[in-house]
């Protein structure tokens, strides 16, 4: 059933062509019509076609400029220096979704790592946490690899991930550690994370304001060391190739995320969505999370700021309730 539409309220969206049409965005506008809200859309580099306008709500994806000015690209720090001004010079009564600051701790996932160890919890039998890790930010920790990961408490296998976690290829770029004599093959500085064996299957949760979606998407095989097979010890992976919908990857086992059933209920992912919304203050974002096997332990491996939301049909419905929800409160 439709909500009652709200008085006239203005909002732009300020995203990417790309990311247009991976969230359907003129469906999404179609939508926000019927709940009496007025769109524009501008990508970040190209506001000066609504630079004089005023807004009840500005919602971004800006994470590719975002993270390239963490980088030290000066065009993009230019780009992202005079968004932050565009919005300072909104009226005070503007919402944005979600603030700049909480958005871009997602772009560092050291930071990220160490907010998630502030939501474990337990809810029932269950117990939600993330995996142990240590960040690995220069060749003398890495020529005491073994040293700096006993540390932290991590385990073998070890999964590897640059610390920047978008505006590149190479933040995709990953690599499973099969030891702790393995050469890793991204450089430092890294996050080395404990990898939980959880049956391949990865769950994802697309979040919009207080709703959520739970999609299961392929993963990586529960994985051991075997000195007689000869395997190699680092197993170089791009992580786009491990977890999209139609993955097939060596690495990962045909059909087992075709499941009947959850792996987790709906009042646990609940409970943990609720820790990371907490913690995070966010409304937009999608968790990666994995059931280790054997256990009733969550872990929570990812977390992503305004994610594509495939799978999540009614996409469009939500995002105008939460902007219906955020100009009314």
């Amino acid at each position: 059933m439709m909500d009652e539409p709200c008085a006239s309220v203005s909002v732009l969206f300020v995203i990417s062509a790309k990311k247009q049409r991976h969230i359907d965005l003129q469906r999404v506008i179609k939508t926000a019509r019927k709940y009496g809200m007025i769109c524009d859309v501008a990508e970040v580099d190209a506001l000066e076609a609504v630079r004089e306008n005023t807004y009840d709500v500005i919602v971004h994806k800006v994470t590719e400029f975002a993270a390239l000015s963490r980088q030290g690209d000066k065009k993009a720090a230019r780009i992202i220096d005079a968004f932050k001004a565009f919005i300072a010079s909104q009226p005070s009564s503007c919402v944005v979704v979600d603030p700049l600051a909480r958005s871009e701790v997602l772009l560092d996932r050291e930071l990220t790592f160490t907010k998630l160890r502030q939501c474990t919890t337990t809810h029932g039998t269950w117990r939600i946490t993330t995996p142990t890790s240590a960040v690995i930010r220069s060749q003398d920790d890495l020529a005491n690899l073994e040293a700096r990961l006993s540390e932290a408490g991590v385990e073998v296998p070890v999964i590897c991930k640059s610390v920047t976690a978008h505006g590149s290829k190479a933040a995709h770029e990953m690599c499973l550690l099969l030891s702790t004599q393995a050469s890793p093959s991204i450089a430092p500085p890294f996050i080395a994370q404990t990898f939980v064996p959880h049956n391949a299957v990865l769950i994802k949760v697309f979040v919009v304001g207080d709703s959520f979606t739970v999609c299961h998407r392929p993963s990586i095989r529960n994985l051991q060391h075997n000195s007689a097979t000869h395997a190699p010890l680092c197993i170089p992976f791009d992580s786009h190739d491990v977890s999209k919908p139609h993955s097939e990857s060596h690495l990962n086992v045909a059909g087992a995320h075709l499941l009947r059933e959850r792996v987790v209920d709906d009042d646990t992912v609940s409970a943990m969505v609720a820790a990371v919304r907490e913690e995070f203050g966010l409304s937009l974002f999608g968790i990666d999370a994995v059931v280790e096997a054997g256990t009733h332990n969550l872990h929570v491996v990812d977390v992503n700021y305004f994610p594509g939301y495939a799978g999540v049909a009614d996409f469009d419905v939500r995002l105008c309730r939460l902007l219906q929800a955020v100009t009314s409160s």
